[in-house]
């Protein structure tokens, strides 16, 4: 008589669900060891962490469109004369020598 141990069914799961499970482990307080998470969730340490890479905090952002918010300040006000430019940097105020030459570096 042949005794089978079980082995745990291979569960799969949508990418939805793997990117819920790593938002899920990177806001636990306390943060719970990946081990015990996976025991917890019933998932492999390596799907864990194959979905972490894919789908983690870090990811998102170099996943986004690849442009970066640039915040300008409103243009100098009507009348105002220009001091330097430099390169294309336009200075509207005085500045001292060491403030130019750290622009020019």
């Amino acid at each position: 008589m042949n005794e089978q141990t079980s082995s745990p069914a291979i569960v799969r799961r949508s990418s939805e669900e793997l990117i819920h499970l790593v938002t899920l482990y990177e806001r636990s307080v306390p943060r719970l060891t990946v081990k015990k998470f996976c025991i917890q969730h019933q998932i492999t340490e390596s799907a864990f962490y194959s979905a972490k890479r894919r789908y983690g905090v870090r990811n998102k952002a170099a996943r986004a469109s690849g442009f970066t918010a640039i915040h300008t300040s409103p243009p100098p006000p009507p009348g105002s004369t220009l001091f330097a430019r430099v390169g294309e940097i336009s200075l509207y105020q005085p500045v001292g020598p060491d403030y130019l030459k750290a622009l020019l570096s």
